[in-house]
């Protein structure tokens, strides 16, 4: 009889370790599933990029060599808007290219008004016609030391959820400034990031709440809560924090409080082209040959138009290993453009070091579609895809101007 009263609870107890087990292991199983998807749509997302990157290269490229032989107002004005939707398409690319790849954290020494400025155009297709963005970078605001990745996204959150706050349009602010010191925070300088949105507001009880995870104020399906709250981990993980100031009916303020870098001041004119100068023209009879290094048929059709129309003379490599024979058989070569996703096993980066070792006073331009890093970009001439043609042309110019005054290459 005692081992019959047993039996039930026994079972019992069976049974809902056996549940437990089998809901451990549908979990398991379902993270793996979503991992697997997720590397699937990171892998998808970055071959997306890379492609429709030279699709919009082509596009670029093309339009350049026709507003050099548009006559018409029309064709200009057709054309020059064609300009304009390159540009935004490329934003968009890149924050897909961004959202897709999973990277190790770097931290880099951001100029927030540089960061700012190349921010605007995406910022206004995030928030809509409706609202109306204003930015503003006060006078000597330090850089700041983050991943700049991750504050793109974060300042994409804070975007979308002004947009959310404001469906009949309003006005929002963008605002940097050197920030005071705050007792709450280990020592060190800080700079001020505010998203600031003239939106209905919140009650300071709702406001308290806004950085836990999974909180929410609005009721529709989607809305998952999760922003705010990886926006406050982005920012203490940097070394600073987030907050926020509500007002119902006046608007939010969400301030980002980053870390400074402050060993000197801004510098604006850094990298390929930024002050709109180029080192030492050349003699513009004599550009010289170019090797072109992209495996893209219609890319290098349309860059080697491009390059014509400026004077040069082009030959093309399909890959790193073909540029690299071809750089061994001609000595008459006098700069290197380079995409730096390839087929093969070397890609541009490394047929760019290659070549700085092996002909140390041959230039040599990279272009890609993503963020090479600081560590990249500080030792080799880095452009964005699409460049636009101007700016290709000037760096292309100031690299071959800086390398004929290395010693021995006057």
């Amino acid at each position: 009889m005692k081992n019959a009263s047993k039996g039930p609870r026994s079972q019992a107890r069976n049974q809902a370790s056996s549940e437990a087990q089998s809901s451990l292991r549908r979990g398991a199983e379902q993270a793996l599933e979503n991992n697997r998807r997720a590397l699937m749509l990171g892998s998808v997302g970055r071959t997306f990029a890379h492609d429709f990157n030279n699709l919009l290269g082509v596009i670029s490229n093309g339009n350049h060599v026709l507003q050099r032989l548009c006559t018409d107002n029309a064709a200009v004005a057709a054309v020059e808007a064609s300009v304009r939707a390159v540009t935004r398409g490329a934003r968009l690319t890149e924050l897909w290219h961004r959202l897709s790849t999973d990277r190790e954290r770097t931290d880099e020494a951001i100029d927030l008004r540089i960061f700012l400025q190349e921010m605007e155009e995406l910022a206004k297709i995030i928030v809509g016609r409706r609202i109306q963005l204003s930015l503003h970078v006060a006078p000597g605001v330090w850089r700041v030391g983050v991943e700049p990745n991750q504050l793109e996204l974060s300042l994409i959150a804070l975007l979308l959820n002004a947009r959310q706050a404001m469906p009949d349009g309003g006005q929002l602010w963008i605002d940097a400034r050197n920030a005071e010191a705050a007792s709450d925070l280990p020592a060190g300088d800080r700079v001020a990031l505010t998203v600031t949105d003239d939106g209905p507001g919140m009650s300071h009880h709702l406001a308290t709440q806004v950085f836990e995870p999974y909180f929410t104020t609005r009721s529709e399906q989607g809305a998952s809560g999760i922003g705010l709250s990886q926006v406050k981990a982005f920012c203490i993980a940097s070394g600073g924090t987030a907050r926020v100031a509500s007002t119902e009916g006046l608007g939010t303020a969400v301030t980002m409080l980053l870390p400074a870098e402050t060993a000197g001041a801004p510098d604006t004119a850094n990298g390929p082209g930024a002050d709109g100068q180029s080192s030492g023209p050349a003699d513009p009879n004599d550009k010289g040959r170019l090797l072109l290094v992209e495996d893209s048929d219609d890319v290098a059709g349309v860059t080697s138009a491009l390059l014509h129309n400026h004077g040069y003379r082009v030959s093309r490599a399909r890959d790193a290993d073909e540029a690299l024979r071809i750089l061994e058989r001609n000595d008459d070569i006098g700069v290197v453009l380079s995409d730096v996703a390839m087929p093969g096993e070397t890609d541009g980066v490394a047929l760019a070091r290659q070549v700085k070792t092996r002909w140390p006073k041959l230039p040599i331009v990279l272009i890609s579609g993503q963020n090479l890093g600081a560590a990249v970009a500080g030792s080799l001439a880095v452009l964005r895809k699409p460049c636009a043609p101007e700016l290709l042309v000037s760096t292309l110019r100031r690299e071959i101007a800086r390398t004929r005054l290395l010693p021995g290459n006057a």
